[in-house]
């Protein structure tokens, strides 16, 4: 009988990696948190066209929330929401300037439903307004031509998770604006794919921070917000993410461990 014959041989140390995938976003809680973004110029509407884009996740069953809103007054406010309360958890898009509504639009489907949803409302001033809920085309306002020299400008702070007095309920991964441009849909697949139209590109916030109290405008307009109660999130995945808010917040690494 042999007794610690081979033990110092057989004792290996090493490092094992695997290649893995994440999402970091932001969570917010339903009822307290949000995110404020000083006004300026670069986010106003003016008497362009634009395109407001964001990455979901939520099964919030009331209220009706915006993940991105401004509101100045009753007469002048907009809001691109999740609306459980009075539309079924469809995603809801309202604008209304000088006391004026001019666009309301609703998705064809919920989308309080737990899953990913990247929303998208591309304005143009001299033909339509089109809302994409996952690439796909929900609905439209044929003709917005007759206030394409109006000033929809707003002055401002803008919000995401929270609009007036109601909160986003679980997670926001992502929130791009674009000014001077309509996106097309050749251009938003391609977002949902993540590689990134640049062209009129204003402020992109892809909350891959996970610390701290500020998410960070990376175009170069520094519009940078200041997070109020929303807690850091991040989920690791063992294979590639495509489309799944891979747009706005996926994260590649090598995950590491010793092992003896």
């Amino acid at each position: 009988m042999i007794k610690g014959i081979m033990s110092e041989s057989l004792h290996i140390k090493g490092i094992m990696s695997k290649e893995f995938s994440a999402i970091r976003c932001l969570d917010f809680n339903g009822s307290t948190d949000y995110v404020q973004i000083p006004d300026d110029v670069s986010l106003q509407i003016g008497t362009h066209n634009f395109t407001w884009e964001g990455w979901i996740k939520t099964n919030m069953a009331n209220g009706t929330v915006g993940f991105w809103s401004c509101y100045k007054d009753t007469n002048n406010r907009y809001y691109f929401s999740v609306d459980p309360e009075y539309r079924g958890g469809k995603a809801y898009v309202y604008l209304k300037v000088n006391g004026n509504p001019r666009i309301s639009l609703i998705s064809n489907n919920a989308v309080n439903d737990s899953v990913p949803h990247h929303l998208v409302l591309s304005v143009d001033r001299n033909d339509k307004v089109k809302m994409y809920v996952d690439k796909i085309l929900q609905t439209s306002q044929p003709d917005i031509s007759a206030y394409s020299a109006e000033n929809w400008t707003i002055d401002a702070d803008k919000y995401i998770g929270r609009r007036v007095t109601d909160y986003f309920k679980d997670l926001i991964c992502g929130v791009r604006i674009y000014n001077n441009k309509t996106l097309n849909l050749t251009e938003i697949i391609s977002n949902f794919n993540g590689k990134i139209t640049q062209d009129g590109l204003v402020a992109e916030w892809l909350m891959r921070e996970q610390q701290g109290n500020i998410i960070h405008d990376t175009s170069i307009n520094s519009n940078h917000g200041t997070i109020y109660g929303a807690d850091w999130y991040e989920e690791k995945f063992n294979t590639p993410l495509k489309g799944i808010m891979s747009n706005s917040s996926e994260i590649k690494g090598i995950m590491t461990a010793e092992y003896t």
